[in-house]
């Protein structure tokens, strides 16, 4: 749905209806969304309309001052969605090679770790580590 946002006259309006139609064409092409600097209770309005899960998106716009720069906000989010993708993706390897060496124990004792400590417990399932060893990494990591 295109509207024309040049015909708004009430500033908020214009960059609420420019920014979600930008947004919205977005597609990956930074250049559509860089300079869009609008007012932050914009910016929390446009990223509950174009975004289902916006509380990530949310708190992003939250850490920002007055003004909110949208490209570095969804660069932020789509980098999040990312890294979030990665370490579950790390976390199902692990738990997958956890369940092989140490069939009768919890995988689960794995979930809520960083990407760092899901490598290094990675690791040290390949070189066959003691579970002992392990569970020491996992337990002194939560503890920290």
């Amino acid at each position: 749905l295109d509207i024309d946002y040049h015909l708004f006259k009430e500033k908020k309006n214009y960059d609420l209806i420019k920014t979600i139609q930008s947004i919205y064409k977005f597609k990956g092409n930074l250049e559509r969304l860089r300079g869009l600097v609008i007012d932050k209770d914009i910016a929390i309005i446009v990223a509950s309309i174009v975004n289902e899960e916006n509380e990530v998106l949310k708190k992003i716009i939250l850490k920002q001052g007055e003004k909110v720069d949208m490209c570095e906000s969804l660069m932020n989010f789509y980098n999040r969605g990312i890294n979030k993708g990665v370490n579950k993706e790390t976390l199902q390897k692990t738990k997958q090679i956890f369940k092989h060496f140490y069939p009768h124990e919890d995988s689960n004792i794995l979930n809520n770790l960083t990407k760092k400590q899901l490598d290094t417990i990675f690791t040290m399932l390949l070189d066959q580590e003691p579970f002992d060893k392990i569970k020491g990494i996992i337990n002194k990591e939560i503890i920290s």
